[in-house]
C-alpha cells in the first residue's frame, strides 16, 4: 500500500527546485544554523545562474529558514531557546485543536495508512543503522496522515510549516540518551487513540508530546550554548 506523503507537487520553476533542495538540507541539519550559504558554491553545484538562486534565497527567507544581509549574503537562520519557546507555544495553541478536528473527520483511507506509517517510523527509530533523514520523512508522513482530516486547508498548511521548523530543532540538538521519553511509545499512543476515534484523547496526547519536545529542545540548546 502506498503511503500518502503530503509532499508538494514537483516545483514548476528552477528557483522553486533550488528552494526545495536547500530547504530539505536546512531542515535535516545538513546546513547548520548560522552557516553561510555561498552563492558561488550553489551556482556550480546546481548548474544555475545567480538569478534563480537569489530568488530561492528570498523564498527561503520568507519561510524563516534563511536570513539575508545585503553586506554578508545569506545564511541559515539561527536557533535559540527563546525561538524554540515561541515555536512550541504556537504549536501548542494550534496543533492539538487541529488534531482533534482531524480525528473527528479522518477518512477510512487515512486510517488504513496510519499503522503502516507508524510501523515504518518505528522500524527506522529502532534500527541499529542511523538514518535521520528517513526518520524525519517517516515522522512527517505519520503526522500528515493524522492531520489529513482537518477541514481547513489553511490550518493544515500552518501545521506543516510549524512542523518543518520543529525539525530544525531536532537536527540542531543532540538527543539525550538518558532522557525519560520514548518517542515510539508516544506516537503509538497517538495511533491507538486516532484509530479508536478518540479525538479528545488525541488532543491531550499531542499536547503532552509537544510539551515534552519543548522541554527537551530548550534543555539541549542551553546545555550546548
Amino acid at each position: 500500500m502506498a503511503l500518502t506523503t503530503g509532499v508538494p507537487l514537483a516545483p514548476a520553476t528552477r528557483a522553486e527546485w533550488i528552494e526545495q533542495q536547500l530547504a530539505d538540507s536546512i531542515l535535516d541539519g545538513t546546513y547548520a544554523p548560522g552557516q553561510r550559504l555561498l552563492a558561488a558554491r550553489f551556482t556550480q553545484e546546481f548548474g544555475v545562474s545567480l538569478t534563480p538562486l537569489r530568488e530561492a534565497f528570498q523564498r527561503l527567507a520568507g519561510r524563516g529558514l534563511v536570513e539575508i544581509d545585503p553586506q554578508r549574503g545569506a545564511r541559515v537562520s539561527t536557533v535559540s531557546p527563546q525561538d524554540a519557546k515561541e515555536l512550541y507555544d504556537l504549536r501548542l495553541l494550534i496543533e492539538p485543536v487541529a488534531l482533534r478536528d482531524s480525528v473527528a473527520n479522518l477518512s477510512d483511507a487515512a486510517k488504513a495508512q496510519l499503522r503502516p506509517a507508524f510501523e515504518e517510523y518505528k522500524r527506522l527509530r529502532q534500527s541499529e543503522v542511523a538514518d535521520p533523514g528517513g526518520i524525519a520523512q517517516a515522522h512527517r508522513i505519520f503526522h500528515d496522515l493524522l492531520m489529513s482530516g482537518t477541514p481547513s486547508l489553511r490550518m493544515r498548511t500552518l501545521v506543516a510549516t510549524l512542523g518543518d521548523h520543529a525539525r530544525r530543532y531536532a537536527a540542531a540538538t543532540v538527543e539525550d540518551p538518558v532522557a525519560h521519553r520514548d518517542p515510539v511509545a508516544e506516537h503509538e499512543a497517538l495511533l491507538t487513540a486516532a484509530l479508536a476515534g478518540d479525538a479528545d484523547g488525541c488532543r491531550d496526547l499531542l499536547t503532552q508530546h509537544l510539551e515534552v519536545g519543548l522541554r527537551w529542545a530548550k534543555r539541549r540548546l542551553c546545555d550546548s550554548s
